[in-house]
């Protein structure tokens, strides 16, 4: 098992002993190398991160309720659709605001439930970062790698959550 598929297993016992009716939901199945290659990549044109697809080969994002705080796991079919959301939004704000910033090499990989706060990958190093999108983005974090970030999510579901974290020794 490998990094990645340690803290998603953490990850998942932390929120099956976490009370609240939206942490009790299960993932979706996995994602297919083949639904990966030839429909996420083709859409979006470009190399999909091989953290994100490890995390999809895993689990094929969170059909509703949330991961932590408020954000879950988008499937892959709601990348795309969010992708190319982005990418409309882009479209009618061109010219109208100058500070919209476009995101063109940005999946998006989480989002709350009205998908107006998104968490994204960047393609082109693989680093996540986090912006609130209403026509305007504006970044409020920023971590190196998926790994990095999924730390981060592990340590705060555990400083939220009303259990005693198992040892997993």
């Amino acid at each position: 098992m490998n990094d990645l598929e340690n803290i998603l297993k953490e990850i998942e016992i932390i929120r099956a002993r976490t009370p609240g009716q939206s942490f009790h939901v299960p993932m979706n199945p996995p994602a297919t190398i083949d639904q990966i290659e030839q429909r996420l990549t083709r859409v979006l044109g470009f190399k999909i991160p091989e953290d994100l697809k490890r995390f999809l080969l895993i689990h094929n994002g969170l059909r509703k309720g949330t991961w932590f705080d408020r954000y879950r796991p988008l499937s892959l079919e709601e990348i795309i659709a969010q992708w190319r959301d982005d990418r409309q939004r882009e479209q009618e704000a061109r010219g109208e605001r100058d500070e919209v910033v476009k995101l063109p090499n940005h999946i998006p990989i989480m989002g709350d439930p009205t998908l107006h706060h998104k968490i994204y990958m960047d393609a082109n190093d693989g680093s996540i970062m986090n912006y609130v999108v209403d026509g305007i983005y504006f970044e409020k974090f920023r971590y190196d790698t998926y790994l990095e970030f999924l730390i981060v999510a592990k340590d705060y579901l555990v400083r939220n959550a009303y259990f005693e974290w198992p040892n997993m020794d």
